[in-house]
């Protein structure tokens, strides 16, 4: 198995965006989007899986482990029925 790091810079200035009258803070929509979480089977991982499946996007569950990926799935199939 081969792992690719790629260097991230650092930024120290964040992004500030105003929101307009009447409109919802991290108003995001993953709809007809496809993610792939690698180690979705536990921890930070599988939070950011059932985020994912939340806000709409169609999750593709990275795990070694099978009967964690399986638990993943279920977690978030429960979530969206």
């Amino acid at each position: 198995m081969f792992n690719i790091a790629v260097p991230l810079k650092k930024c120290k200035k964040q992004a500030k965006y105003e929101l307009e009258e009447g409109q919802e803070k991290n108003k995001m929509s993953f709809v007809g989007k496809v993610v792939i979480v690698t180690g979705a089977g536990r921890g930070i991982g599988r939070g950011i899986a059932e985020a994912y499946a939340s806000k709409g996007a169609k999750v593709v569950i990275a795990e070694k482990n099978l009967t964690l990926g399986l638990e993943t799935e279920k977690s978030i199939y429960m979530q969206v029925v």
